[in-house]
């Protein structure tokens, strides 16, 4: 099954957590983390787009555009969510492997994909998105984001 797989970022449960819990559980958490990075990504384009648009003086930021503590925390935001979309992407590759080892399939096999059609092939595990003093302390803790705290339903690995 190749070389044993080590999280990059901190994660709430093991691989071999997984592979005791039902194939349809996962799958359901597949789709749900799914359609948080979904939405995740979606704020983050809206909020570039925001700050841009105020910096044009468009409605994002009146005439004078935005102030810097204002853009600064934005900017903020949108890596803290990078940070959040990267371990929601490692935890959607760990259950993938969960499923390999659970029931012999290549998880990597697009047979098994996402309707979405995420592959485990796209997820990076070598790029680290930049992170805040904040985010890199929560990485460190293992503490759970507000992001990944606030994103309904489903089972929350």
């Amino acid at each position: 099954m190749g070389s044993p797989f080590t999280p990059r970022y901190p994660q709430p449960v093991t691989i071999e957590h997984l592979t005791q819990l039902e194939p349809d559980t996962l799958t359901a958490e597949l789709t749900r983390l799914s359609n948080s990075i979904s939405h995740l990504r979606r704020s983050n384009l809206e909020i570039l787009r925001f700050c841009t648009s105020g910096e044009e003086g468009g409605e994002g930021g009146g005439e004078e555009g935005l102030d810097r503590e204002t853009r600064d925390e934005f900017e903020a935001t949108v890596r803290e969510n990078e940070v959040t979309i990267a371990r929601q992407e490692e935890r959607q590759l760990m259950i993938r492997l969960a499923l390999e080892r659970k029931l012999g399939v290549d998880a990597t096999n697009t047979h098994y994909e996402l309707a979405t059609g995420t592959s485990t092939a796209a997820v990076s595990t070598t790029m680290a998105p930049r992170t805040t003093d904040s985010a890199r302390r929560a990485e460190t803790r293992g503490d759970v984001s507000e992001s990944e705290e606030s994103t309904t339903g489903g089972v929350y690995l």
